[in-house]
């Protein structure tokens, strides 16, 4: 039993189509390698001829030496590793990933492919030196059991086995024969083996491979936690100011229906709004590209408030909110938009104060608002994503609850940051 299947397993692998498609990549290597083993032996005649002067021999060294210089030369190119992991991708089936653009220039990158282009010729070489002759003396071998006159098998095989003569010298050569011939098929298959264990190391991703894929991970996570921020946002303040807004408007619907009507259109713009900004982070998210969202800034923070039906906000700016740059903006803006939302799902229903200071070097926000003896109970994501921003741009925010009062202070540099 364990003999049939070790049996098995030895011939498995010949009814692989894989087998013979790495086959392939292992001859094509012997083939490339043949110019060189014919320039090889052009030199080695040449140096071995009786009349070879000093001046023919400085010749042949220095065609010998342009020789090398073109060879390590061609497998240096940038393009050559590139080439060689489509081909052991198609051919080998060694699942490789592309190299990064700015990693194919770097001297790393060209090594490693140098070595296993030459590894290739090699080891390809002398594969396809022993299968050319190989392949040949098992096919005449493997005619002896055939042939009517053993005179003309011994005439075709005397140079291998002049046992052949005989009858059963005929069977035993034509054994023979097959055994070679599959010889010659498991040490091509086992060169290919070698080389698909050797893929991963040579042809595999650098140093800088790795690096430029970790940055291409950091950015998209990136880009994911500034849409999730944008979403969490941009959505929750609508759907904040939609429930005030609706609680408002049942509230005085019969004492003051144009208060109530004035309440349902905010509601209706609020709506849009919301719908618009979603449009636009699902728009970047298909796209899968790392954009700059359009949004509102601190000029707009009237109607912020307005969004807030039946919450007393106070407002206080000071400074220029027009010098404000527009991407430090945009980020206040989100920032006051969670704040305020939060002060209003999480009050206590009474007033909030918020300040505005707009001057160099820093944009400061403060919200304060009363707590309730027991506050609801958040995700603590708006918190998270306030913070994310403000560290984004260099900047500081604290949050926290003191005498009763909740407050949060962000402060966001933007002396060093360009519109």
């Amino acid at each position: 039993m364990r003999f049939a299947a070790t049996l098995r397993r030895l011939v498995r692998p010949l009814g692989r189509p894989s087998t013979y498609l790495r086959g392939v990549y292992v001859l094509f290597g012997g083939v490339v390698a043949i110019p060189y083993v014919v320039l090889a032996i052009v030199f080695v005649i040449g140096i071995r001829r009786d009349d070879v002067t000093a001046g023919r021999l400085a010749l042949i060294a220095v065609l010998a030496i342009g020789t090398a210089v073109v060879a390590v030369g061609v497998a240096l190119l940038p393009g050559v590793r590139l080439l060689e992991i489509i081909t052991v991708r198609a051919f080998l089936g060694v699942p490789l990933p592309d190299p990064d653009p700015s990693s194919r220039e770097t001297l790393e990158s060209r090594t490693r492919g140098a070595v296993w282009y030459f590894l290739t010729l090699v080891l390809g070489g002398s594969v396809t030196s022993v299968f050319i002759w190989a392949v040949p003396t098992a096919a005449t071998m493997l005619i002896v059991p055939f042939t009517s006159s053993h005179k003309a098998t011994l005439h075709l095989t005397e140079q291998f086995t002049p046992a052949a003569a005989s009858t059963s010298g005929a069977i035993l050569t034509g054994c023979a024969g097959a055994g070679l011939l599959l010889v010659a098929v498991y040490l091509v298959a086992g060169a290919a083996a070698l080389l698909a264990r050797l893929a991963p190391a040579l042809l595999g991703p650098t140093q800088a491979d790795q690096v430029a894929a970790l940055r291409r991970q950091e950015r998209k996570l990136a880009a994911g936690n500034r849409l999730a921020r944008e979403l969490h946002d941009s959505v929750g303040h609508a759907l904040t100011a939609m429930t005030m807004q609706a609680a408002a408007a049942g509230r005085v619907l019969d004492d003051d229906p144009e208060f109530a009507r004035q309440a349902l259109h905010r509601i209706e713009e609020t709506g849009r709004a919301a719908l618009d900004e979603l449009d636009q982070a699902l728009g970047m998210l298909r796209r899968g590209v790392d954009e700059e969202l359009p949004g509102s800034t601190l000029t707009g923070i009237d109607g912020l408030i307005a969004a807030y039906t039946g919450a007393r906000v106070v407002t206080k700016v000071i400074g220029d909110l027009n010098a404000v740059p527009p991407s430090v903006s945009r980020e206040a803006f989100r920032v006051l938009q969670e704040a305020l939302t939060n002060a209003v799902r999480h009050g206590d229903g009474g007033p909030i104060d918020l300040v505005v200071r707009a001057s160099p070097p820093a944009v400061r926000l403060e919200v304060t608002n009363g707590v309730t003896a027991r506050p609801a109970a958040g995700s603590g994501r708006g918190l998270i994503g306030m913070r994310e921003r403000v560290l984004v741009l260099g900047g500081q925010l604290r949050a926290g609850a003191a005498r009763n009062r909740w407050t949060v202070h962000a402060t966001l540099p933007w002396a060093e940051t360009t519109p």
